[in-house]
């Protein structure tokens, strides 16, 4: 599943934009659900019939969502040159020329990529739908992960615990040979996702290989399909640091963030002082990157929203702040993105936090997500277009588009990323014996003495620094002031 991230924000009276603020690239089964936001850019409707367009509306629709998407940049595009180039050109080239949808996909493409800015993007159908899934955070399946192996078979690669798949023993490693009597062998991976959704309370049969040492098994299970929901926030509580809660953020794309934050820090109500992990967040919802800041600042600008129109701009400001008053470190790593620098800049600009790590991402443009409606040949499909229409500054007014930010500790990303997710792996279950070969000699007595958080912070350069600066043990590191 494709996760990118909108929001809906008031701009100007009478209009709500929705917006992008990066992405992450995930693939997930379940159900779609309805997701209609309000937009600007022209919606076409097309009669609600099963029957196959005549070349004349198929034609007519093709021309129809090409035009939507020029319009759309047109009027919208944060450059008023389109970076350097006549976008009346386009219009003109692709006049009476588009006969199918298929024709006004590729033209679309080539237009967007003549941007040459790799944010504005046409989703497709199946894209699209991924993109409203990941938002709502609210799913109807059966909470299976899926990837095609080397040989092209249907691997289960991962679950959601205690959702229908796990509950009825589906296990990580298992090759899904059939879905409902219907072979997979060739089935693209996304039709096979389609396949495996659909509506809560209903039945979906699955044929799994499963290697049992030497041997294969076929088993065969139903799985009723049902509700699930994702944690995109996970805690840990520090033996060795008592005062300090961790937290980490895995995406801001969830509409549930805030609640999630909200709960680890009322379960972390006794801690002096927090760790809050963004690295490898790509970003998510701006909202959330506000609305998170906002928990930590009880005042001044969170972040400033410049567009191609100036009586568009606008200023979100703090003025809650009470959530936590303790310390707070912020560990950033170079894909650290996006939503993820909103807070992280908004935090640092106010010297409410630390930052460690290393430079972020560096991406300062937001987009706002265009839904198009077509006609399809047996089916009404939504297509969307995610269109760069801002950048963002920090609070000190700051563009880190293209540049990043600059942490407060600067740590060279010199750990093994195999290392680390190895250690991540060890410190929620045990280590396999594969793992064991990338861990150095010191790290395999630690695992295997049990010191699973003594191993993970021996590796982990930057989370070791922050617990140092919170709650030091060692007296190697001079804390610069905050507040």
């Amino acid at each position: 599943m494709t996760l990118l991230s909108t929001f809906e924000v008031p701009v100007q009276k009478g209009y709500r934009f929705a917006f992008l603020i990066g992405f992450i690239v995930f693939l997930l089964v379940t159900a779609p659900f309805s997701f209609q936001p309000e937009m600007l850019a022209q919606r076409v409707f097309f009669a609600n019939s099963n029957q196959p367009l005549t070349p004349k509306e198929e034609a007519e629709q093709a021309t129809s969502l090409f035009k939507q998407v020029w319009e759309a940049v047109f009027l919208h595009y944060y450059k008023p040159d389109f970076n350097d180039q006549n976008w009346q050109y386009w219009q003109a080239h692709y006049q009476s020329k588009l006969k199918t949808t298929q024709d006004a996909t590729v033209a679309i493409q080539t237009m967007l990529t003549s941007l040459n800015d790799p944010y504005s993007v046409f989703l497709p159908p199946q894209r699209f739908e991924s993109q409203t899934i990941s938002i709502a955070s609210k799913l109807f399946g059966i909470g299976l992960q899926l990837s095609p192996d080397s040989k092209g078979k249907v691997l289960v690669t991962g679950k959601v615990p205690n959702a229908p798949a796990d509950k009825a023993g589906v296990l990580n490693g298992d090759s899904i040979i059939a879905i409902d009597d219907q072979p997979t062998d060739g089935m693209p991976i996304e039709t096979c996702a389609k396949k495996i959704r659909g509506d809560k309370g209903t039945t979906v049969k699955l044929t799994l290989l499963r290697k049992n040492g030497k041997s294969t098994q076929k088993l065969t299970v139903s799985i009723i399909r049902d509700e699930i929901k994702f944690k995109t926030v996970e805690t840990f509580q520090f033996k060795q640091y008592p005062s300090i809660g961790y937290i980490k953020l895995n995406s801001f794309i969830s509409k549930d963030l805030l609640s999630e934050v909200k709960q680890a820090i009322d379960a972390f109500k006794t801690k002096k002082s927090l760790i809050i992990d963004v690295r490898g967040n790509l970003g998510g919802l701006l909202e959330n990157a506000v609305e998170l800041s906002d928990l930590f600042l009880d005042e001044g600008t969170i972040v400033s929203v410049k567009s191609r129109t100036p009586k568009h701009d606008y200023q979100e400001t703090a003025h809650n702040g009470q959530a936590f008053t303790g310390k707070i470190v912020i560990l950033t790593d170079k894909s650290s993105a996006s939503a993820s620098e909103v807070f992280a800049g908004a935090m640092k600009d106010h010297h409410r936090a630390w930052l460690v790590g290393s430079q972020t991402f560096g991406k300062g443009l937001v987009q706002q997500v265009i839904t198009l409606n077509q006609r399809g040949k047996n089916s009404l499909d939504s297509v969307g277009l995610n269109l760069t229409v801002a950048q963002y500054l920090t609070p000190n007014g700051t563009n880190i588009h293209g540049i990043g930010i600059s942490p407060t500790y600067p740590i060279a990303e010199e750990t093994n990323e195999e290392l680390l997710a190895s250690l991540h792996t060890a410190v929620q279950a045990q280590t396999p014996k594969k793992t064991f070969e990338l861990l150095s000699n010191h790290l395999k007595k630690l695992l295997q003495k049990g010191k699973k958080e003594a191993a993970w912070l021996w590796a982990d350069k930057p989370l070791k620094t922050a617990c140092e600066l919170l709650e030091p043990t060692e007296k190697t590191i001079t804390a610069k002031p905050l507040h």
